[in-house]
């Protein structure tokens, strides 16, 4: 992000500035803020603020290469209305559609894992009101299809009760869920953790 996206969407919008959040960044991390440059490393945002301060911008970027599972930052900007460019990774698992095919579904931005031209997609969704819009309303239409709480809560709790009951078990799609998840990069990245973990030392 700090060497390759961020340089080339800083020379299109010469006055936009990306502000990054996250949780306890070590003195590395802070030492990249670069207010002449628009670089800004903000830290946590206050949980209680979350929706507000996330409103506040236009364009998320998450330029993912590893991870696993539905992407809170992800959603959460979706929620407030701001689309999102991320990679195949920060997009794996987040639109499963109703036969659990993943990317599937129309993405609330777009999907880019070539810097260039995720810097691209970054800028078109900055300037471009049309495509702005069209984005902003898919990643409303994913959050209200896929992570609505009441619609969700209701279908976890049938699950739960049809278990209880012996009823909608299943084992091919046991092994059909299993199969899919080792499909995903977070398999990969987690068992390389594993053998780095277990690699004795030198």
């Amino acid at each position: 992000m700090h060497n390759t996206i961020w340089p080339e969407i800083r020379k299109r919008i010469p006055t936009a500035q990306l502000h990054i959040y996250g949780v306890n960044p070590d003195s590395k991390m802070m030492s990249l803020t670069d207010s002449d440059s628009g670089f800004i490393i903000k830290g946590p945002i206050k949980h209680e603020q979350l929706y507000e301060k996330l409103s506040q911008y236009r364009v998320h970027l998450a330029p993912l290469r590893f991870g696993a599972g539905i992407k809170g930052k992800i959603a959460d900007n979706w929620w407030v209305g701001n689309p999102s460019v991320s990679t195949f990774v920060g997009a794996e698992g987040m639109t499963l559609d109703n036969n659990g095919e993943d990317y599937a579904l129309e993405w609330g931005g777009f999907i880019e894992n070539e810097p260039l031209n995720f810097s691209d997609k970054a800028v078109l969704l900055y300037l471009d009101k049309n495509v702005w819009e069209r984005a902003q309303m898919i990643g409303y239409k994913i959050m209200a299809n896929l992570f609505d709480y009441y619609k969700n809560g209701a279908d976890l709790i049938r699950h739960l009760n049809d278990l209880n009951n012996g009823n909608d078990f299943d084992e091919r799609n046991i092994i059909r869920e299993i199969l899919r998840y080792n499909g995903y990069k977070s398999s990969q990245f987690m068992s390389k953790y594993i053998q780095l973990k277990l690699k004795p030392n030198p």
